[in-house]
């Protein structure tokens, strides 16, 4: 998706757009956020990620070079892609003044929302404060920090972006591995203007197990879907979700492995009858994949009806739950030779319900606006470009793009 003005907006652009997956940065990473922690918080957050004192002997925060990246572990898979920049990052979509793509709010009004006419876009603060590194929150083994760092992270997307331009949305990050202090990080966000979901790193235990319940009961009491989402430990970390059959070795393999941790974990959520229990619950798989759901959904039905006694709390075909509770974004979208053969895998897949558009800005292979949903017809594409979203994020979508309801 090429950078550039508003000359990109054509009659097609009148759609209306909403974009479920635009990633925004920090503007000064890691060194920006400790000014959103208490000072204990710095300094703990320092020492843990540091682990060394500054070079004058002080608190631990006087003496570190912020600009090395050392506060996490590095990333064992590099993009081999030429035009990518710090990772993931398309160069193009850098700001006038500098600073990583996707860390100026201004521009980004600029280069996606006006340019393409988008209505609303969910932020989703993946690797927010750097490229390069695991920036997960389910690095740092002290929950203290990790709980320190989200919180900083929430805090300044609500007061830096929010503000900037009433379509942008936020994905609240938790730190997963610590249900209580989550729930307490969604209680303090949830009634906050333009907070519209839950982002939800994934661990190496998956998504059914009830270690998560406070997280789900906590999101169906304030309404707020669950997004999932890459974030740079699959395969890196022993605390991130691990791919089938073991460790790969290239970038390659691990982004074609991705959509592997998206069926583990909706197989997980169904058969452990997540959706009985929580009825009212959403959980959108963002850059997950999705034509692999249809043949894994038509596998989860003949199983089940086979060997049901093992999981006396799923009431329904597994089928049922995934199009009422289970949303797609559309990038990575697969791409057959023959365009109607993705055109039947949608129609399997039941997309008029269950995809949503994206276009994963302003990352390398991220897709475009306007081109992306070209070859569906047109009663599926204001489904898949709005519709869904709309009846996925419910009121909290529709209080920021009102004329979109």
């Amino acid at each position: 998706m090429p950078a550039g003005g508003n000359a990109r907006v054509t009659s097609q652009a009148r759609r209306t757009i909403i974009d479920t997956d635009v990633h925004p940065y920090v503007r000064g990473g890691l060194k920006t956020l400790l000014q959103y922690m208490p000072r204990a918080s710095r300094e703990r957050f320092a020492l843990v990620t540091h682990n060394a004192p500054s070079a004058n002997g002080g608190s631990g925060l006087d003496g570190i070079d912020f600009t090395t990246n050392k506060w996490n572990p590095p990333n064992r898979y590099t993009n081999p892609h030429p035009g990518v920049k710090v990772g993931v990052l398309r160069p193009d979509a850098t700001p006038p003044d500098g600073g990583l793509p996707g860390s100026d709010p201004q521009f980004v009004v600029k280069d996606l929302l006006d340019a393409y006419s988008i209505s609303a876009a969910l932020l989703l603060p993946v690797a927010s404060a750097g490229g390069g590194h695991v920036e997960s929150n389910d690095a740092y083994q002290d929950a203290n920090a990790g709980q320190a760092y989200v919180s900083a992270v929430n805090n300044y997307f609500i007061e830096n972006w929010l503000p900037v331009d009433r379509r942008f949305v936020l994905a609240l990050q938790l730190l997963t591995r610590d249900p209580e202090g989550s729930v307490r990080e969604i209680r303090r966000h949830q009634a906050k203007p333009g907070v519209a979901a839950i982002f939800m790193p994934l661990t190496n235990l998956l998504m059914g197990d009830r270690f998560y319940h406070p997280i789900y009961r906590a999101a169906q009491e304030y309404e707020l879907p669950i997004v999932i989402h890459p974030f740079g430990a699959e395969g890196n970390s022993l605390a991130g979700p691990v791919l089938a059959g073991g460790v790969p070795a290239t970038y390659l393999e691990r982004h074609v492995g991705l959509t592997q941790v998206g069926q583990a974990n909706m197989s997980s959520l169904i058969l452990n009858g997540v959706f009985d229990k929580f009825p009212r619950l959403r959980i959108v798989f963002a850059e997950l994949g999705f034509t692999w759901a249809a043949p894994l959904v038509w596998r989860l039905d003949r199983d089940w009806k086979r060997m049901r006694e093992e999981t006396p709390a799923v009431k329904k075909f597994p089928s049922e739950y995934f199009v009422e509770r289970i949303r797609f974004t559309t990038q990575p979208m697969e791409e057959p030779d023959r365009k109607e053969d993705l055109v039947a895998l949608l129609d399997m897949m039941h997309s008029d319900r269950t995809l949503m558009f994206s276009s994963d800005y302003p990352h390398w292979d991220n897709d475009h606006p306007l081109t992306t949903l070209a070859q569906l017809r047109p009663a599926l594409q204001e489904r898949v470009y709005s519709r869904n979203a709309l009846e996925t994020f419910g009121h909290r979508l529709a209080e920021v793009a009102p004329a979109t309801a």
